[in-house]
Order: structure tokens, then sequence, then C-alpha cells
């Protein structure tokens, strides 16, 4: 029989968490505290991430994700039920998806070398001709 073990190091920052759940796509983890906070995590770091989500008064016992990482819903034991809006952490492909039809072009050569200095230029929305 083989000795369960965890692996990496423990998440940073992680006092008074009650409970935890990965994101659909395992890139972040949601986790409850004591102090009534959802804490967010990138998993590859263990490091928190951002703010934490404030609204229950006592201990956030559950949280679990929609099953398209938008959303997070989070139960306490103040009896609060409480949905969140969490796309600001949705994946690197949506945020692209989002930015491209908010826009309705790719970045122009000049744009890219202002926002990402050093990095080759490349299109990033499919849908639209490469930036001048």
């Amino acid at each position: 029989m083989h000795a369960r073990t965890p692996f990496g190091e423990p998440l940073q920052g992680n006092a008074g968490l009650t409970t935890i759940r990965f994101s659909p796509d395992g890139r972040l983890a949601a986790a409850g505290t004591t102090q009534g906070t959802i804490i967010f995590f990138d998993v590859s770091s263990r490091q928190p991430l951002g703010d934490p989500l404030v609204g229950h008064s006592g201990t956030v016992v559950s949280v679990a994700f929609a099953k398209d990482g938008s959303r997070l819903v989070s139960a306490g034991n103040d009896g609060q039920v409480l949905l969140w809006d969490v796309e600001p952490w949705a994946s690197e492909d949506t945020l692209i998806d989002r930015a491209c039809n908010l826009v309705g072009r790719n970045l122009t050569r000049s744009e890219w070398k202002q926002f990402l200095p050093g990095k080759s230029y490349r299109r990033t929305c499919d849908q639209w001709p490469s930036g001048p």
C-alpha cells in the first residue's frame, strides 16, 4: 500500500480556511474563511489573488463554481447564500474573446509595443485582420 502525501507547498495565507473548491479549469481555487470572506488562490503558484470577497457576517461553510467558472455561490453560517460574479478570474481565452468582441479589432503594432514591450507581435482576435 502506498502512503498518500501532499505534493508541493501549502497554499499561502491560508489561516482560517473552512472550505475550498477548484474552478472548472483547475487553475483557481476559492476558499471560504472563518472571517466570512472568500479568498481566491492561483493553484500553480499557491498564492492568493486579489482582495478577498466580503459579504458574509459569519464563517463561510461552502463554496461552488458555476460550470463555466463565471460565477461562484457561497453559503455561510449566517444563513446567507450569496452569488458572486467572478468573471475577472476567467480563463485567458475567455478574457481575450471578450476583449476582441468589445473593441472589434486586433491590437495595432504600436499598441502591442506599448502594452507588451519585448514580445513578438501576434494576432489575438482570429475573427479580425492583423493590426497595422
